[in-house]
């Protein structure tokens, strides 16, 4: 029995589409083709603005030098360099600066060059009369293509303009004698290898920002899916973390709950009938008061071993849940519970005011599982309580006793009690201790 295939992820559907044509000059799906032509405007459009810049003074500093170097020089260049080429380079910098003409940089950018070219060629080979040396513009070119960042086409059609009419140039020179045959074969020999070479560069070049191109689309759709992939966990760590939350309320609301109803059946069942026994008792002991005294002081006897059974269930159900809790709140309840403990304990403020059962039945167990970790481990001669309600509400309960090192001390399970009851509420506790100087625990629960 076959098993099914894996789903393939973004990436990689997406790697998989930006395959090369045949003969690997674009890329063969059309819309991908059209994507990169567009990333493409957006990385060339900075090189070029600089290249530009560098032209404009490149373009100055020739024409000025040439101009002072070779008489009759600026009269026949200068009005082509100064009112065609560096007009055109502006242009193309200022294009490059304005975003709804993006799309023609790059365009620009080659009639720019081509028309520099020509210009560039025209003034080396017939206003300063080295024919052979123009030859080196062709070379500059390539590499200002280069810096460009210009596809091929655009770049090698633009060369080969000026290329072409360098040729020209050379060709009519030789033939008119005005320039030597070692000058030609150098002139058009040095112009077919930057033709050449720079062709060769261009498409490298080409290829190799395709390729730039390739890794960040794959990059930033592996970092999406990562992303996506991200949040569908957190989404689902949370969700069960709520879930999670919700069933530990659940559990000390049903554990409340619980506490509740045995606190009712014994004080409504046992405690009743101790109740009626004591009274049968009662009414036994004075009908025999007389006749039989000895059986009605062992009748007297039995009543109050009652009455301390009654005082000790009273107290049992008490500590189950404190009907005062619900009747009077938090303080009352702790204060009553506190004339028990062996230390005085001091408990503030008397005007707190009233919350839901659920969290007065939380802080006030924390708060009185503390106090009877203090009576019982801490040795302290005092202790207190302290509400504060505001955002939620806060408690502390403080002591005086000999404290212990957190770090090296397990949680017991009093204190295991204390943090599951405030996380449940989504509460906080923090307890710090050190040896010798008490130890305070302070807790928090939302009471929204």
């Amino acid at each position: 029995m076959g098993t099914e295939d894996a789903p393939r992820t973004h990436a990689e559907v997406l790697s998989s589409s930006l395959g090369f044509s045949r003969l690997g000059l674009r890329f063969a799906d059309p819309a991908t083709e059209a994507d990169y032509r567009e990333w493409h405007i957006d990385e060339a459009i900075p090189f070029t603005r600089i290249g530009m810049q560098t032209s404009v003074f490149g373009w100055i500093a020739g024409t000025v030098v040439f101009g002072q170097t070779i008489d009759g020089f600026y009269d026949r260049a200068g009005p082509l360099a100064f009112g065609l080429v560096v007009p055109l380079i502006l242009a193309t910098i200022v294009a490059t600066w304005i975003p709804g003409l993006r799309r023609w940089v790059l365009p620009m950018t080659a009639v720019t060059n081509a028309s520099s070219g020509l210009v560039a060629a025209w003034a080396v080979a017939e206003a300063a009369g080295h024919a052979e040396a123009s030859a080196v513009v062709i070379l500059i070119a390539y590499f200002g293509f280069v810096v460009f960042r210009q596809h091929p086409l655009p770049a090698l059609v633009a060369v080969l303009t000026y290329a072409v009419f360098h040729q020209y140039l050379s060709t009519s020179a030789w033939r008119d004698a005005e320039l030597s045959t070692v000058g030609f074969v150098v002139g058009t020999t040095l112009a077919a290898i930057a033709v050449a070479t720079g062709a060769v560069v261009c498409a490298l070049l080409d290829r190799l920002t395709r390729e730039d191109y390739r890794r960040e689309r794959i990059i930033v759709a592996q970092r999406e899916e990562l992303a996506e992939l991200n949040e569908t966990l957190e989404a689902r760590v949370d969700e069960q973390l709520a879930e999670i939350q919700r069933s530990r309320q659940r559990i000390v609301t049903a554990q409340d709950s619980e506490r509740r109803r045995l606190e009712r059946d014994l004080h409504d069942g046992a405690q009743q009938q101790l109740v009626a026994l004591k009274l049968r008792l009662a009414l036994a002991a004075a009908a025999v008061e007389e006749s039989a005294p000895d059986v009605a002081r062992q009748l007297h006897d039995l009543e109050g071993a009652t009455s301390e059974a009654i005082e000790a269930l009273r107290e049992l159900a008490h500590g189950i849940y404190p009907p005062l809790l619900g009747s009077a709140g938090i303080v009352r309840a702790l204060r009553q519970q506190a004339s028990r403990l062996p230390m005085p304990v001091e408990v503030e403020p008397d005007d707190l005011p009233r919350f839901g059962a659920d969290v007065e039945a939380a802080v006030y167990f924390c708060c009185l599982e503390a106090l009877q970790n203090v009576a019982k481990h801490a040795g302290a001669s005092h202790a207190s309580v302290a509400f504060a309600a505001g955002n939620g509400l806060t408690f502390t309960v403080t002591d005086d006793g000999s404290g212990f090192d957190p770090s090296s001390t397990a949680n017991g399970h009093g204190l295991t009690n204390l943090a599951d009851r405030v996380a449940a509420l989504g509460g906080t506790l923090d307890i710090s201790s050190s040896p010798g100087e008490g130890t305070t625990v302070r807790g928090w629960v939302p009471t929204g």
